[in-house]
């Protein structure tokens, strides 16, 4: 069987660096995501969950990669959930150029 990709992109008009800080400060995420963040070290190898403003934890994995103002990335089946496997990629790329 052929293996699938599916690349999504979305266009932001920042710096890398403000857009990492942006996906990794939790206090930022919680103004955006309805008090609701994402817990890491943001480094590879650390674990990282998604928690409700109450606590709850919803989802929950391992950074597989990191690098600050450049990339992160994460096994797509977490937490034991009925997903595809795979993986997920957050790439910050200059969008000089474009």
């Amino acid at each position: 069987m052929a293996k699938s990709s599916f690349v999504y992109v979305t266009y932001i008009r920042t710096t890398p660096e403000k857009l990492w800080s942006a996906l990794t400060d939790m206090e930022f995420m919680k103004q955006y995501w309805f008090g609701i963040h994402c817990e890491s070290q943001w480094t590879a190898g650390s674990s990282w969950k998604l928690v409700y403003p109450n606590g709850r934890n919803t989802d929950a994995g391992k950074i597989v990669e990191a690098r600050a103002a450049t990339a992160v990335s994460d096994p797509l089946a977490a937490s034991g959930q009925a997903r595809a496997q795979g993986r997920r990629r957050v790439a910050l790329h200059d969008g000089n150029g474009i």
